[in-house]
């Protein structure tokens, strides 16, 4: 098992519904935030500092350690306005 696999499992298992979201910063200045959706299911949200872009090889590589291999990556934008990519896990 893979560190960012270990870090991932330990922030979704601490997410939970209408609390604020756990994050922590990645030695490669990702910072990855998991949120629970009111449907269930859950979402990660992985940001840098700036304007800089987290990329989607970096969205992919999350997605695959979450376990979620059909989770959906799309662009976003933080609260602040940062721009971010959100990988939401697939309801079945």
């Amino acid at each position: 098992m893979s560190r960012l696999t270990i870090i991932l499992a330990d922030l979704i298992s601490r997410a939970v519904p209408g609390q604020p979201a756990p994050a922590t910063r990645l030695p490669s200045g990702l910072r990855v935030a998991v949120r629970t959706l009111p449907g269930g299911a859950r979402q990660l949200s992985l940001t840098r500092t700036g304007t800089q872009k987290p990329s989607v090889k970096e969205a992919e590589v999350c997605r695959d350690c979450a376990g979620w291999t059909l989770a959906s990556i799309e662009a976003g934008e933080t609260r602040a306005g940062l721009p971010c990519l959100l990988v939401t896990e697939a309801r079945t």
